[in-house]
């Protein structure tokens, strides 16, 4: 059975998967923060002159719904600065080894002419 639904669940895994770089992490972040006060402000002023906790809670509730559809699916605003990453460690493995062994025999040999 759960051959039959894995093709299904990786499709459903791959169009949620959320793919922001960092740049896009602290833009979102600062957007959800300011927000999130905004209405956190406004439903408070109008909550006091209502006097009501609903209307706080209501412009609030609000605020966080538009949060949820500004910040969370991955825009690509959001990833406008991709991450160039390092080479495998395989690729790298050999390099960093013959570097290593470099930097030793450097030292031995400054060690041998003290």
């Amino acid at each position: 059975m759960d051959e039959l639904l894995q093709p299904y669940i990786n499709g459903i895994k791959n169009y949620f998967e959320a793919r922001i770089d960092f740049a896009g992490q602290e833009q979102a972040e600062k957007l959800a923060r300011s927000i999130l006060w905004s209405f956190a402000g406004i439903g408070f002023i109008a909550g006091f002159f209502a006097q009501s906790l609903t209307v706080t809670f209501v412009i609030f509730s609000l605020g966080i719904v538009l949060t949820l559809l500004l910040i969370l699916p991955a825009y690509p605003a959001y990833n406008s600065h991709p991450v160039k990453w390092l080479p495998s460690l395989t690729a790298a493995k050999t390099d960093a080894s013959t570097a290593a062994e470099v930097v030793v025999t450097e030292k031995v040999e400054r060690k041998k002419d003290r």
